[in-house]
C-alpha cells in the first residue's frame, strides 16, 4: 500500500510540474514572442472569390520548399468599403494590391522557440480606388502537413463574415465554457466540502483539472478564437496543441485515487508516464528540435492509450471498488472512449479539428453525472456507519436534536447484543464482527421498511419507528427475537441474543427524543437483568 501510495504521489507531482512548466512556456509565448503582423491601411468597417489562378513557386529558402501565389483581378463588386479575408493556418502570408505590398504575416523573427504563424484570420481593407487591380496572395506553407491546404478567399463584410464562424462554432464554445465552468465548480466544491464538511474527496479536484484543459482546449482550438482573442493567434495555437499533450494525465491520476486500489494499477503507472512524456515534448519544443504542431499525432496517440487504460482498469476494478458511483463508471468511460474514437476519425478524415466535439460532448456528460453522483455517495456515506452500512450515531444524533412537536405515534427501541465480549476473547474480533453484521442485518430485514436503524456504539442499536402503536413494536421486537433464533442454528457461529426496551411517544407526552432514548435505554437494561435472572433460574430465555 505505502508503494502504491508512493507511485501515486510521484503521478501527482510529475503531473503538476508538467503544468508548471507548459504554463511558463505558454507565459514566455504570451509575453516575449509573436507574429509580426503589417497592415498598411486602417479598417474601416459575402461571396467567395472562386476565378483566380493558383501557381507553385520553388523557393529552397521557404521551410517546405516553395510557396504558393495566388492572383485575381478585383472587380467593383467587392470595392464598396469591404475587406478581403481568408484563414491562414500555420503559413506566412504575402499580400499585393496592385504590386503594392499591403499585408504581412509572418513568424516574429526574434521568436526563439516559436516557428509557427498558427492559425490567422487576414483581413485587409478594400478602398472603392483599388477597382480593377491585381490582387497577389503568396501563401509559405511552414509544415507539410499544411502543404496541399488550399485556401478559401472572401471578399466582403468582415463582421458578417465573424458572425457566421462565431455561430458555426457555437456549439463548441457552448460546450466548452460549460466544461471550464463544471472544472471551477467541482474545484470550489471538492475544496469547500473538504474543509467544511468534511468529505475528503479530493480525487474530483484532478477531474476539474481535467475539464478545464478540456474546455480550454476547444476554445482556443477554434477559428472563433483569434476573433475572441485577437493580437497573437501564435499564442492560442500554442496553447492548443499544448494542452492536448496534459490532457491525459489528470484524468489517469482521477480514477486511479477513486479506484483506491491496495496494489499499483495500469493508471498509477501510465500516469508519471504520460507527464514525462508531455515534459520531455515541451522540452524538444524549447530546444527547436521538433514542434508542437509536427508532434500533434503523438498528443493523439497519448489520449487515446490513455483513454483505452482508463477503460481496461475501469473494467478490472469494477467489482472491486466500494463506491457503487464508480463500480458503474466503465460504462461512462466507454462513451467518452467513443467520443475520441469519433473525434480523432473526424480529424484525420477531415483534416480540419473544427468538427471535433464528441470528447468534450460525452466528457461533459460523465463528468456532471460522475460528480453529482460522488457527492451524493460521499454524503450517504457519512451519515452511515462502515462495517453495517445502517445510520450511525451522528446522523441519530441530528434526528434527536429535532426540535418539532414528537407525534403520540412515534418510537424509540434501543437493543445490546450479549456476550460481545466473551465472545471477541474466546473467538477472536472476526467472529465478533460477524456477530454484530449479523444483528444488524437481521434488524434491517426484519423491521418496518421506515424504520430508522442505527448503531449506536459497538453492540448496541436504536431504532425510530414512526405512526406505530405499541402493539406493533412489540410485534416488531419478537420478530427479531425470533429471526435471531432463526440464525443462531449454526455452531459455527455464536448465537444471538440481546436486551430490548422501548418507549412510545404516547405513553410520555411532553418529553423529547432524547428523553424518550433514555427511557428506552432504561428499559432496556431492565431487559438484559431480567433476562440474566430468567436464565439464572433454568429459564426458557437465553442470556
Amino acid at each position: 500500500m505505502k508503494k502504491t501510495n508512493r507511485m501515486r504521489s510521484v503521478s501527482i507531482v510529475l503531473f503538476l510540474l508538467s503544468i508548471v512548466l507548459f504554463s511558463a512556456f505558454f507565459f514566455y509565448l504570451r509575453v516575449f514572442e509573436g507574429s509580426t503582423v503589417h497592415n498598411a491601411r486602417p479598417m474601416r468597417g459575402y461571396a467567395q472569390v472562386a476565378d483566380y489562378t493558383e501557381a507553385t513557386v520553388t523557393d529552397p529558402s521557404a521551410p517546405v520548399g516553395f510557396r504558393k501565389e495566388y492572383t485575381w483581378t478585383l472587380d467593383a463588386s467587392g470595392t464598396n468599403e469591404n475587406s478581403l479575408f481568408f484563414y491562414a493556418l500555420h503559413e506566412e502570408v504575402r499580400v499585393f494590391i496592385g504590386g503594392i505590398p499591403t499585408y504581412t504575416l509572418q513568424v516574429g523573427r526574434e521568436n526563439r522557440v516559436a516557428k509557427t504563424t498558427g492559425g490567422n484570420w487576414v483581413s485587409v481593407p478594400i478602398y472603392p480606388s483599388d477597382t480593377g487591380k491585381p490582387i497577389t496572395v503568396t501563401i509559405t506553407p511552414l509544415f507539410d502537413s499544411v502543404a496541399d491546404r488550399t485556401p478559401e478567399f472572401y471578399v466582403g463584410s468582415l463582421f458578417a463574415m465573424f458572425f457566421d464562424q462565431l455561430k458555426s462554432d457555437m456549439p463548441q464554445l457552448f460546450l466548452s465554457f460549460l466544461c471550464m465552468i463544471l472544472g471551477l465548480f467541482i474545484i470550489f466544491m471538492t475544496l469547500w466540502l473538504g474543509l467544511n464538511a468534511g468529505n475528503k474527496m479530493y480525487n474530483m479536484l484532478f477531474l476539474g483539472i481535467f475539464a478545464i484543459l478540456l474546455g480550454a482546449w476547444r476554445v482556443s482550438d477554434t477559428r472563433s478564437s483569434p476573433i475572441l482573442l485577437p493580437g497573437n493567434p501564435m499564442f492560442l495555437n500554442y496553447v492548443s496543441i499544448g494542452i492536448l499533450f496534459l490532457l491525459a494525465p489528470p484524468l489517469l491520476i482521477f480514477l486511479d485515487m477513486s479506484f483506491k486500489s491496495e496494489k499499483p494499477t495500469v493508471l498509477t503507472i501510465a500516469s508519471p508516464l504520460l507527464s514525462m512524456a508531455a515534459i520531455v515534448v515541451l522540452v524538444l519544443q524549447m530546444l527547436g528540435v521538433a514542434e508542437f504542431k509536427q508532434m500533434l499525432t503523438v498528443s493523439h496517440f497519448m489520449i487515446l492509450i490513455g483513454i483505452i487504460l482508463i477503460a481496461v482498469e475501469s473494467f478490472r476494478q469494477r467489482g472491486k471498488v466500494k463506491n457503487s458511483i464508480f463500480r458503474k463508471s466503465h460504462r461512462f468511460i466507454v462513451l467518452l472512449l467513443v467520443g475520441v474514437i469519433l473525434d480523432l476519425t473526424v480529424y484525420y478524415i477531415g483534416e480540419d479539428s473544427a468538427k471535433v466535439i464528441y470528447s468534450i460532448l460525452s466528457f461533459v456528460l460523465y463528468a456532471a453525472i460522475i460528480f453529482a453522483a460522488n457527492v451524493f455517495d460521499t454524503s450517504r456515506r457519512a451519515n452511515r456507519d462502515g462495517h453495517t452500512g445502517l445510520v450511525n450515531k451522528g446522523y441519530w444524533d441530528e434526528l434527536m436534536d429535532d426540535r418539532s412537536p414528537v407525534a403520540p405515534t412515534l418510537a424509540i427501541i434501543m437493543m445490546d447484543l450479549n456476550n460481545l465480549k466473551q465472545v471477541n476473547d474466546s473467538l477472536g474480533h472476526d467472529a465478533g464482527d460477524r456477530l454484530i453484521l449479523n444483528f444488524a442485518n437481521i434488524l434491517r430485514n426484519t423491521l418496518p421498511r421506515h424504520s430508522v436503524i442505527c448503531r449506536w456504539g459497538g453492540d448496541e442499536f436504536a431504532v425510530l419507528l414512526t405512526e406505530t402503536t405499541r402493539e406493533q413494536v412489540e410485534r416488531s421486537i419478537q420478530d427479531v427475537r425470533d429471526a435471531a433464533d432463526a440464525c443462531s442454528t449454526s455452531p459455527s457461529e455464536p448465537p444471538i441474543s440481546f436486551g430490548a426496551g422501548f418507549a412510545l411517544a404516547g405513553d410520555y407526552p411532553g418529553l423529547s427524543r432524547r428523553e424518550l432514548v433514555a427511557i428506552a435505554d432504561s428499559q432496556m437494561y431492565r431487559d438484559k437483568q431480567l433476562r440474566k435472572e430468567l436464565a439464572a433460574k433454568g429459564g426458557q430465555s437465553k442470556p
